[in-house]
């Protein structure tokens, strides 16, 4: 290490001039203030297992001291060896530069919820995504907040649309239809009658009043023929049933007819002509006599 040099050397008993003892003072004072350089320091060794334990002591511990909190900070086993990866890359990287499950709820910290945020879109910060899927979840049940039960779950609104009873208890002024306990009177009447019958006979319906129906064989007007002993019905009624039957080929009361006979309606016969007879048409092989007035002849040999 270069010396400081002294400008003037003085002997004893020699007077001293002042330039040269200010000369002296000011080299002692330029070393002091701040110009030695590094060619002028000592070398020093520092020990980097050296911990702090003050702020001020001499400049081989102060550098022990900082080598040591480099090698704390960096996690290296020298302080000489350079760092992995630096805190910036680290803040930068993504995902994020940690082991799988350390980052834990108590690391995450708490949100609030506010379950008024409509979902904005498909991109959102922790909070406000879960504000968003609260905000879906109050929508769907339709409770006041999101953390209220809700009314019914969907299995079970399925099971009610599914369901063919009276689940919601309607009475027929609900509905406006006719009331239920008169139908199912209808209803229980139907079941409680055989109609298949037995012995291979009918059996009148439940709830037919007698004045409605003649009796057996009977011929009382305005009411349901009834059948006597033998199957029959009331003579009078089978009478009208035959002259209806009789009539009912008839056209303004007049029969039909294939002859030649007054006050009937000529009909066709088998294959389909009206017989000549209807008009008095006459057939004849040869030449009529004297035919009288009205009379049509016709010839069929020709």
């Amino acid at each position: 290490m270069p010396q400081i040099p002294k400008p003037y050397t003085f002997v004893g008993n020699t007077p001293a001039i002042a330039n040269e003892v200010n000369a002296n003072f000011d080299a002692i004072l330029s070393v002091l203030n701040g110009n030695i350089d590094e060619a002028n320091l000592k070398p020093f060794t520092v020990n980097q297992n050296l911990e702090p334990t003050a702020d001020v002591a001499q400049i081989n511990l102060l550098l022990s001291w900082i080598v040591n909190r480099l090698v704390n900070i960096t996690g290296n086993a020298d302080w000489k060896d350079d760092v992995a990866k630096n805190l910036r890359e680290h803040r930068n990287d993504s995902p994020i530069d940690h082991p799988d499950g350390s980052v834990t709820d108590a690391k995450i910290g708490t949100r609030t919820i506010d379950d008024t945020v409509v979902p904005p879109g498909n991109i959102l910060q922790l909070a406000a995504a879960l504000s968003a899927l609260a905000n879906r979840i109050k929508a769907i049940t339709g409770a006041a907040t999101w953390r209220d039960s809700p009314a019914t779950t969907l299995a079970n609104a399925k099971a009610h649309m599914d369901s063919t009873g009276n689940v919601h208890n309607a009475t027929p002024e609900d509905i406006g239809a006719a009331r239920a306990d008169t139908f199912n009177a209808h209803v229980a009447a139907y079941k409680e009658h055989d109609h298949a019958g037995t012995g291979g006979q009918p059996i009148p319906l439940a709830g037919l009043a007698s004045a409605a129906k003649t009796t057996p064989g009977g011929v009382e007007p305005n009411r349901l023929a009834v059948t006597n002993a033998n199957g029959k019905v009331g003579a009078a009624l089978q009478a009208d049933s035959a002259t209806t039957a009789a009539n009912a080929h008839k056209l303004g009361n007049y029969p039909p007819n294939t002859g030649k006979a007054g006050n009937t309606i000529p009909v066709r016969d088998q294959n389909g002509y009206i017989p000549g007879a209807i008009y008095g048409v006459r057939a004849l092989s040869s030449d009529p006599p004297n035919p009288a007035i009205g009379e049509i002849w016709l010839r069929t040999d020709l």
